[in-house]
């Protein structure tokens, strides 16, 4: 199984003092921003998080030598105190956070704001109101039914999926249930039914 860390870099309090200084003000903008990144890793690898978590330091590191300020060994040493890339140097300037994220993309979420759309705020975004309006309409819409001869019967109903094949098993995707797709008993599929 692939797993996916997300890393947020962020500069320390001696980066945001001293690089304006060292790097004036344009480069010092650029080392520091915030960067939010990622590393993959297999379940049958070495790897894990602790190192990708040294990959990711290493990997900001060399990258930041890409840029003309710092393409050089003598700018380096100036800039960053030395010239090699490694997680000490990262450690001097950055600090790196590992970002646990539950609840997947942001679209995945969108049948919690479609439950309560009545009480949603106008943003004063005519493109964000009128997203928040066709989810209120897609929550008034009629139960969908699709046959597929392959994969059974699904059934999607106000954000839940409900799918029953051949075998006989029921699985279903709830809001309110952590994990979508998770098999369960028409019992439970009756008491996650919004009202």
């Amino acid at each position: 199984m692939l797993h996916t860390v997300f890393f947020l870099i962020e500069p320390n309090e001696e980066a945001l003092r001293e690089f304006p200084v060292r790097a004036g003000s344009e480069f010092a903008q650029v080392l520091l921003d915030p960067l939010l990144t990622s590393r993959d890793y297999a379940d049958r690898s070495h790897w894990r998080e602790d190192e990708a978590e040294l990959a990711v330091k290493l990997l900001f590191v060399a990258r930041l030598r890409e840029y003309a300020p710092l393409a050089d060994d003598k700018a380096a040493r100036q800039l960053l105190g030395s010239e090699h890339v490694s997680t000490e140097i990262f450690d001097r300037w950055w600090s790196i956070r590992r970002l646990f994220l539950e609840e997947g993309k942001s679209e995945e979420m969108q049948d919690y704001l479609g439950a309560v759309t009545e009480k949603v705020q106008p943003t004063g975004n005519s493109v964000v109101d009128e997203w928040v309006r066709g989810l209120s309409n897609e929550r008034a819409a009629p139960h969908f039914l699709w046959r597929n001869r392959t994969r059974g019967l699904r059934v999607r109903t106000f954000g839940m999926s409900l799918s029953h094949g051949r075998s006989g098993t029921t699985r279903m995707a709830c809001p309110r249930m952590r994990n979508s797709w998770s098999f369960i008993a028409r019992a439970q599929f009756q008491s996650c039914k919004r009202t």
